[in-house]
């Protein structure tokens, strides 16, 4: 099983006056994209701190997809207004942050996979991220949303 989300956060200023702020400092590196598939590099986007501003230059390619995280929450926070929303999302290892450029919305994604690596093969069963379920079981992820 591999599943996420993909809500959308109106940003009617634009994404550039938000900040994403994680609950604990992060040294986050973003994976690499190309195309659909996870490329074998990184970009550094964040050292040792909990905020993230957010530009539309982040999103030129595509999201920012991170694994890795100490973090199990993430806060959307206008810098001007201060209002802010709170993404909690134990039991999702990875968080993908996603918009157009220039789009008056950021989607905040908790996924408990990524998706294939560039030259891995389509076998469901080692692809990164997937949790086996065994036939009769069930398995329950969730993630929160705070106003």
């Amino acid at each position: 099983m591999s599943i996420g989300s993909h809500e959308a956060y109106a940003c009617p200023e634009g994404i550039e006056d938000y900040d994403i702020i994680f609950e604990k400092k992060e040294n986050l590196n973003s994976c690499d994209l190309d195309g659909n598939l996870i490329a074998h590099s990184t970009t550094p986007v964040l050292k040792e701190s909990d905020t993230l501003p957010l530009y539309y230059k982040y999103f030129a390619v595509d999201a920012l997809v991170f694994k890795d995280l100490k973090s199990r929450s993430a806060t959307l926070r206008n810098r001007k207004t201060g209002k802010a929303l709170t993404v909690s999302f134990e039991g999702c290892d990875y968080l993908l942050l996603w918009t157009k450029p220039g789009a008056g919305y950021i989607c905040i994604e908790p996924w408990t996979g990524i998706p294939p690596m560039v030259g891995s093969g389509y076998d469901i069963t080692e692809k990164e991220g997937i949790t086996a379920v065994e036939p009769d079981k069930s398995s329950t992820v969730s993630h929160t949303i705070y106003f």
